[in-house]
């Protein structure tokens, strides 16, 4: 991985803290908001409640003036028309009347015939047990079919003693027309439900149907104590409590299975989307009227949503914008640079001393490391330079060394009588010259860290091919692949290729008679491949080259295992083929 791909994954790294925190601050904003719908739906259900309730005490005190009238309920006359003006005056209210313990209607401002049955109703049986205002169920005009609400206390006479109750009729039109005329947000439904969970009053009109839907869902649960566990949602003068799905209802819910605690609940609408329901009894008639105030959790939540994927988006916009800017800016200024430097290193390696290292401000790093290069270059060079010039004397000195030295035992064979010992002169001469001649090689080639060997070859294979003059000069042809070896390998090569030659012209040839001797270097892939050979008469039956007592031949078989080869020595008719092969990556871990 570059130092490039290290600082842009860095950044990412980096940036990867924020956009969690933006994640979370996306999911915790969520449950904010909801958590704020519920409270909405809560204080509105509670304004309205409160409504409500005084509406329901105006009615309380308007049944206390009612009753107490003088004419009430000897004077039927008086009476009915004094119930009658009041009625008038107050758009609210439909019907007033005194019912006594025998189901008759006094002071009504509707007639109507005696009927005992009422007796046995709620708005007469509750107020008579109780001594208090009961609101009773929904009802419905017999003639006109218009929703109806009763509104019933116990009526006493002036001894204190109970004779019946006193009713009023509220018209839920009128108070449903009130709630209209106010500015409701799109997403809010009002709606008020009796004790048995009918729709009283519905806001918006156009949304009756999803305001029954809703209470259908939700009235069950609330009335039998199965909405869940319940949050507090703030101050109120009943227990008020705010939801979470699944709710639960927390306060007391009476026998009649009617709750007396306020609370936001989860609901489904009609076509499946999910509501959030604040709920809340009308206070003093735990057992009359709820007031609800359904939210479209998804409309609720909309404006929420579409800024937390606004900032979700610009998060990850920010980060991708952050990354492919380090990239590109890291490219700009570490990773041109870094090549630059790169490139000209690698050319004044390869050779090229004139590639400069590229300029940059002497105070920034790059500069520094820039100049602090060149400079080293440039001492490497001159010390390189220095090396060549010494190793080139040194391989002067040692070239007219090993001449000296090839004269001296020239002069030495000549004046020794013994053959054998002449033999023995003669050969070490042959092995000084050779030596001789591969350093005279190097010392004109000028390399003497890399040699080209195939051109080596051919110039030991022609100083061993002259070295013999007249008729008997032998016949040496060579075919060499070209090949780069470091100089010590080189030289082993070399001495071994000498060997083998000198080798096959002593003993491969009667004396006196010319030969030919082919050499082959071949370089297949990783393997390095030598061949001698001859069309002599042959090696000797049972020939083994490491029982020999040749210096020559344990110089072969020592140099062959020295870079790991291997020596096949082969008969043929006629004469005689050695094959060396080595491995290329063998040679250049010999490079010194």
């Amino acid at each position: 991985m570059t130092l490039r791909h290290r600082l842009t994954l860095l950044v990412a790294i980096a940036l990867i803290p924020p956009l969690l925190l933006t994640l979370y601050n996306v999911v915790r904003s969520q449950v904010v908001v909801h958590r704020e719908a519920r409270d909405e739906s809560l204080v509105a259900a509670r304004l309205i409640a409160a409504e409500f309730a005084q509406v329901l005490e105006a009615s309380r005190q308007l049944m206390i003036s009612l009753a107490l009238h003088p004419a009430v309920p000897d004077d039927e006359a008086a009476c009915a028309a004094y119930f009658r003006s009041v009625i008038a005056e107050i758009p609210i209210y439909r019907e007033a009347a005194v019912i006594d313990t025998s189901g008759a209607s006094h002071c009504a401002t509707t007639p109507r015939p005696v009927n005992p049955g009422v007796t046995s109703s709620v708005t007469f049986r509750e107020p008579m047990s109780t001594g208090a205002l009961t609101v009773g169920p929904l009802r419905r005009d017999p003639e006109t079919r218009a929703p109806l609400l009763q509104v019933s206390m116990p009526w006493r006479d002036t001894a204190g003693a109970t004779r019946g109750v006193i009713v009023l009729v509220i018209d839920p039109k009128e108070i449903a027309q009130d709630l209209a005329s106010r500015e409701w947000r799109a997403h809010h439904r009002v709606f008020v439900l009796d004790r048995d969970g009918a729709v009283v009053v519905a806001v918006p009109r156009e949304g009756a149907e999803d305001i029954k839907a809703i209470a259908r869902d939700v009235f069950p649960r609330l009335a039998s104590g199965t909405a869940g566990p319940t949050a507090t949602a703030g101050p109120s003068t009943t227990s008020d409590t705010a939801l979470t799905s699944p709710p639960a209802v927390t306060g007391t819910v009476p026998a009649s299975g009617t709750m007396t605690g306020s609370e936001a609940v989860p609901a489904k609408g009609p076509t499946g989307r999910s509501e959030i329901v604040g709920f809340v009894p009308v206070e003093n008639t735990p057992r009359g009227l709820f007031v609800g105030v359904a939210i479209d959790q998804e409309m609720a939540l909309a404006d929420a949503r579409r800024v937390n994927k606004q900032n979700l988006a610009f998060a990850l916009v920010t980060m991708l914008l952050a990354v492919g800017g380090t990239a590109v800016a890291t490219h700009i200024l570490i990773d041109r640079p870094i090549r630059a430097i790169v490139n000209t290193a690698r050319r004044r390696e390869a050779g090229d001393m004139t590639a400069a290292f590229p300029a940059f401000p002497s105070s920034a790093e790059f500069g520094q490391l820039s100049t602090a290069l060149s400079s080293m270059s440039a001492k490497i060079h001159d010390l390189l330079e220095q090396k060549g010039f010494l190793l080139r004397e040194l391989q002067h000195r040692v070239m007219n060394s090993l001449t000296l030295l090839s004269s001296v035992l020239e002069s030495q064979r000549r004046n020794v009588k013994n053959p054998v010992a002449r033999e023995h002169l003669q050969r070490a001469r042959d092995r000084v010259g050779a030596m001789a001649t591969v350093y005279r090689y190097l010392y004109q080639t000028d390399t003497p860290d890399d040699v080209e060997f195939s051109g080596f070859l051919k110039v030991i294979c022609s100083e061993s091919q002259n070295a013999y003059a007249g008729t008997h000069k032998p016949t040496i042809t060579v075919e060499a692949d070209r090949l780069e070896l470091p100089g010590s390998p080189a030289i082993s090569l070399a001495m071994l290729t000498h060997e083998l030659i000198t080798n096959a012209l002593k003993h491969a040839y009667p004396e006196g008679q010319p030969g030919r001797i082919d050499v082959t270097l071949r370089r297949n892939g990783d393997d390095i491949e030598l061949r001698v050979a001859d069309e002599g008469r042959g090696m000797p039956e049972g020939f083994q080259i490491d029982q020999s007592r040749s210096l020559g031949m344990r110089f072969v078989s020592s140099t062959v295992r020295q870079f790991c080869g291997t020596l096949t020595i082969n008969r043929r008719e006629p004469g005689t083929e050695f094959i060396i092969r080595l491995l290329a990556a063998t040679l250049e871990a010999r490079r010194a």
